[in-house]
């Protein structure tokens, strides 16, 4: 995964933790494919998003349903499962949720 400078901005700097001192995702990872943490939030942000228009069901219950799903697989290991259940996510929002909306 490609990893550069984003800023020069000492303010900015000031709230890196030490150990990440001068080196920030790429804010385009995301967009160019694979697995990264800003498209795991990405992802979950728009299911959330997505879950605000649905009329017939529970908002809550999806809600639950939505973070259970990263929950569980928050503890995946392996790269190909990461861009399996990554690659899921982004087909369950193209589809609609899966028909729902």
């Amino acid at each position: 995964m490609p990893w550069e400078l984003q800023t020069k901005d000492p303010l900015w700097e000031s709230r890196i933790p030490s150990h990440c001192a001068g080196v920030l995702p790429s804010p385009c990872a995301s967009l160019m494919g694979g697995w990264s943490r800003i498209a795991v939030l990405e992802l979950y942000r728009a299911l959330l998003r997505a879950g605000r228009h649905l009329h017939y069901t529970d908002h809550n219950c999806y809600q639950r349903a939505v973070a259970r799903e990263f929950r569980r697989c928050q503890a995946l290991t392996a790269p190909s499962d990461k861009e399996d259940a990554l690659k899921r996510g982004q087909f369950f929002i193209g589809s609609r949720l899966g028909g729902l909306m």
